[in-house]
């Protein structure tokens, strides 16, 4: 059975936090609270199942490179193990600016940054971590979240059996404008169409004719950079 290092829980099985009044300076920068595994659900609070490396960016602009990090996209926290793989260490959002994560099974880096105040569309959150999914004339963002559903299943143990509620995934998308106004978008070409401001016959043919599909959120941005491409140099459309 593969298991997690905080607290040996089952790789399924994952928890909020526990926290210790002290402070863990292995990394000078980066102050926090170490926490422990303490209430359990089934999947996992985290953006990947396993801890990856990247930087933590400080307030000043200042990249601290860390080896083990992971973000907490059911509390939006981001968290590094401590070298001694005791606990873990919560970054206190108040210093950092963003940070970035290397995807475990991907050449890239994902890019974070904490926005100050988020309220759009339903969508209301402060000091949350927004990833940027791409940026241009049209950017598109998302935030990353997980919610405890009202369901639940029974996870057993060795002779320990527990009932626990499921976690999913709460993602949001949202298309930035040029002015910087923002709209949430679902990934979907009569969504991406709706929010953008071009004649809908126009754009729906233009798309049409290469060949654009949006069903999930790698080719919505792979749709909002060909539309920046578009506006740049506009394709003549027959009628």
């Amino acid at each position: 059975m593969v298991c997690v290092a905080f607290g040996l829980l089952p790789a399924w099985l994952f928890s909020q936090e526990n926290h210790q009044q002290k402070s863990y300076t292995g990394y000078p920068q980066l102050i926090g609270e170490i926490v422990f595994a303490t209430m359990q659900y089934s999947g996992s609070p985290y953006l990947f199942d396993r801890f990856t490396g990247g930087n933590v960016i400080m307030l000043s602009g200042t990249e601290v490179p860390v080896s083990f990090l992971r973000y907490d996209a059911l509390n939006d926290e981001l968290f590094w193990m401590q070298p001694d793989e005791k606990g873990l260490v919560k970054v206190d959002k108040n210093l950092i600016a963003g940070f970035h994560l290397e995807h475990p099974s991907q050449d890239s880096l994902l890019r974070f940054y904490r926005n100050a105040v988020l309220e759009i569309d339903g969508l209301r959150c402060r000091d949350c971590f927004i990833q940027v999914l791409y940026e241009g004339e049209f950017s598109l963002y998302t935030r990353r979240s997980k919610r405890i559903t009202s369901r639940s299943e029974t996870i057993t143990q060795g002779s320990r059996s527990q009932r626990v509620r499921i976690l999913d995934d709460d993602f949001s998308y949202m298309l930035i404008y040029p002015d910087g106004t923002m709209q949430t978008v679902r990934p979907s070409i009569r969504s991406l169409i709706n929010a953008l401001p071009i004649n809908n016959r126009e754009l729906r043919q233009a798309m049409r004719s290469d060949n654009i599909q949006i069903n999930n959120d790698k080719e919505l941005v792979q749709a909002v950079k060909w539309f920046n491409s578009f506006i740049e140099q506009p394709k003549e459309i027959s009628e």
